[in-house]
């Protein structure tokens, strides 16, 4: 009887195209080597030796995109939500309550009243204010 492995979760299954490689990884590691080759043959006469670890440092974004998964998540998910938020929110954040029946319980500035009305005095015109 021939038997043959199944995957658990068959939604982490990813379909191998060429090579043994994904398409995603296809599709990242042909351009990270085509960088990394043109970055070698333009600076190999220039910086001899180095040339070589130039183009690797090209190609080491591609490379990582392409098959770098923490977590599970492929890398770009990774970088927008773990990273990001660790850079951008405050690692403290201030716990400040604002409670509304306080401003019914402060006292109210005392405005001095019109003989007439019995009500305060406001007047727009700033010469005639009461004082």
């Amino acid at each position: 009887m021939i038997q043959r492995q199944i995957p658990r979760d068959i939604s982490k299954y990813e379909a191998k195209q060429m090579l043994g490689l994904t398409t995603r990884q296809l599709c990242l590691y042909i351009p990270g080597a085509a960088l990394g080759v043109i970055v070698f043959f333009l600076t190999k006469g220039t910086v001899g030796n180095t040339a070589i670890f130039l183009a690797m440092l090209t190609a080491l974004p591609f490379i990582l995109f392409a098959s770098f998964k923490p977590l599970g998540l492929p890398l770009e998910q990774f970088i927008k939500t773990t990273l990001l938020p660790m850079l951008l929110a405050p690692a403290n954040r201030r716990y400040k309550t604002e409670n509304t029946y306080s401003n019914l319980l402060k006292p109210e500035p005392y405005t001095p009243k019109s003989k007439k009305t019995g009500k305060g005095y406001k007047s727009k015109d700033p010469a005639n204010r009461a004082v």
